[in-house]
C-alpha cells in the first residue's frame, strides 16, 4: 500500500528525472504499477520438474517447463 507521502515523493522524483509534473492520480496508478512490478519479480518461482526426462537435451525451448507464480 502506498502512502499519501510516497505518491507525492513518487510525484518529485518523476519530475526531476522527466522535468514534467504528473497528478497525484497519475502518480499513485504508476505507483501501483512499480510496486506491483517488483512484487512480481520478487517471488520465488516454482518450478514443476515432472515433464522433464533424464537424458533430454538441455536446450531450454525443448524443456516442457511449468513456472507457477500464484
Amino acid at each position: 500500500m502506498l502512502t499519501k507521502e510516497d505518491i507525492e515523493e513518487y510525484q518529485q522524483i518523476y519530475k526531476k528525472v522527466y522535468g514534467e509534473e504528473i497528478s497525484f492520480e497519475e502518480a499513485m496508478v504508476q505507483g501501483r504499477r512499480l510496486l506491483n512490478f517488483f512484487k512480481l519479480i520478487t517471488k520465488q518461482p516454482v518450478i514443476n520438474l515432472n515433464n522433464y526426462k533424464y537424458g533430454q537435451s538441455s536446450n531450454a525451448s525443448r524443456i516442457n517447463l511449468k513456472i507457477d507464480t500464484s
